[in-house]
């Protein structure tokens, strides 16, 4: 069985983190139910979430929910090869090249970039948009992040920027959200890298229950699923 790579970088979205993570992938505060998920402890929700013991000291505190999971069991069952996930997700930030706070570096601050680089992926998925919607530098940026990992032989998926909550639209619109999405499917486009475009995926509630995590910017337990399937179907 031939082992493959695949290296996320994004935001919290990606990250799914509970705590401070570093610029190195699979910190022990990624893929934690207790933070992202914290709003379906009310109801039990959170509880029902199957948790797994990653070796790292944490105990059964990480989990599968994040997107990328989805395509790398899709990319297991399709090759036969067993995928390492490499979680560089970092929470609150955006693609460009600065750290407006500590450990909040964008996709292209230098020493972040060249962490994810050093992990030498088979495959990259490239998740930043959320906390910039509306920003003309996202295509830019996301132009230079697919550039430096095609240069290293990866192969670029570019996931859009999932639906914001209904508090957000008017009259069925929400400009900065569809901009950046415009952006970015241009953007995978003209240099050659898939595209998932959530302007397209049903998610079935009513949009003021979209980003059920927070009610705001963070997909909830059904909908990461969801954009996790139709981030599989690109290996399907």
């Amino acid at each position: 069985m031939v082992r493959k790579s695949g290296s996320t970088i994004g935001d919290s979205i990606t990250a799914v983190q509970a705590g401070r993570v570093g610029f190195g992938p699979n910190a022990v505060s990624h893929d934690r139910i207790e933070s992202y998920f914290r709003r379906y402890k009310a109801t039990g929700a959170q509880d029902k979430i199957e948790v797994c013991d990653f070796g790292d000291g944490a105990g059964k505190k990480h989990c599968k929910m994040g997107w990328n999971w989805r395509l790398a069991e899709a990319s297991d069952a399709k090759y036969g090869v067993k995928s390492a996930y490499l979680n560089c997700g970092i929470g609150s930030t955006a693609s460009g090249p600065t750290m407006p706070r500590p450990g909040i570096a964008g996709g292209l601050y230098p020493e972040r970039l060249d962490t994810v680089l050093a992990t030498r992926p088979d495959l990259v998925v490239l998740a930043f948009g959320m906390n910039e919607r509306g920003s003309d530098r996202t295509g830019p940026n996301t132009a230079e992040l697919i550039k430096r990992f095609q240069a290293i032989g990866a192969t670029v998926t570019v996931m859009g920027v999932p639906k914001v909550n209904g508090c957000m639209w008017k009259d069925g619109r929400c400009p900065p959200w569809e901009k950046t999405n415009a952006i970015l499917e241009r953007t995978a486009a003209e240099d050659h890298a898939a595209f998932v475009d959530p302007r397209l995926i049903d998610l079935g509630p009513a949009p003021r229950h979209w980003c059920s995590s927070n009610n705001y910017n963070h997909p909830g337990i059904s909908e990461l699923l969801i954009y996790g399937q139709a981030l599989a179907s690109a290996v399907e």
